[in-house]
């Protein structure tokens, strides 16, 4: 029960990673200009592939069902059907 908590500044909880590598990999010579220029080429290409991928699964995907006979049950479709004929 006499253990009091330490104070440290070192970098332990789970967020320190995600600062740290970046400083890291940035003291290579070029390695932000060149994850950079690869991630906007990479966005150039992605984006208007998924764009065209989407428009065309749309069109040739199957319309929905509205109407007509093929929301409606058979026994629906009989009564419907002898409404018609009755008059």
């Amino acid at each position: 029960m006499g253990r009091k908590a330490s104070i440290s500044d070192h970098l332990v909880h789970a967020g320190a990673g995600s600062a740290l590598a970046p400083a890291w990999l940035g003291l290579i010579p070029g390695f932000i200009p060149t994850f950079a220029l690869t991630v906007l080429v990479g966005a150039v290409v992605v984006v208007p592939v998924v764009a065209v991928g989407l428009a065309l699964a749309v069109i040739a995907g199957r319309p929905a069902p509205s109407g007509g006979s093929r929301t409606t049950t058979p026994r629906r479709r009989l009564r419907n059907q002898r409404r018609s004929r009755n008059g």
